[in-house]
């Protein structure tokens, strides 16, 4: 059986798992956040398997044990499978980021050699 404070940290990962995506869709809906479609939607997979997951943490002890062992098995191979899932979305969102931020650099640095240019030009 899960201890209560592991149900209770369980549920607490739940809702800030859900306050941090609530927090994203109003950055994305304000204009703070720019990112692109597939950002939003690897972060709005990663944040929904991730609940998931600790959901599945959360029922699984109960649920499980009342079936057949092999239930367990395959439950808690489906729980590990959304883990390697989620750790796959990450890096994909990191993927992302990375790329993003190359092309912003390459931009800074391309207007840093304009401005350099102009600068030159107008002594």
């Amino acid at each position: 059986m899960t201890s209560p404070i592991l149900r209770v940290l369980l549920g607490l990962g739940i809702v800030l798992v859900v306050a941090g995506l609530i927090v994203e869709v109003r950055g994305w809906i304000s204009g703070a956040r720019s990112v692109n479609r597939r950002q939003k939607t690897l972060r709005l997979s990663s944040g929904a398997l991730m609940i998931a997951i600790l959901a599945m943490i959360l029922l699984g002890d109960q649920s499980v044990r009342a079936y057949h062992p092999l239930a367990a098995v395959v439950y808690w191979t489906l729980c590990l499978v959304f883990a390697a899932g989620l750790v796959v979305l990450a890096l994909l969102d990191l993927k992302e980021v990375a790329l993003k931020y190359g092309e912003q650099k390459k931009r800074n640095l391309e207007e840093l050699a304009r401005r350099a240019r102009s600068g030159t030009d107008a002594e």
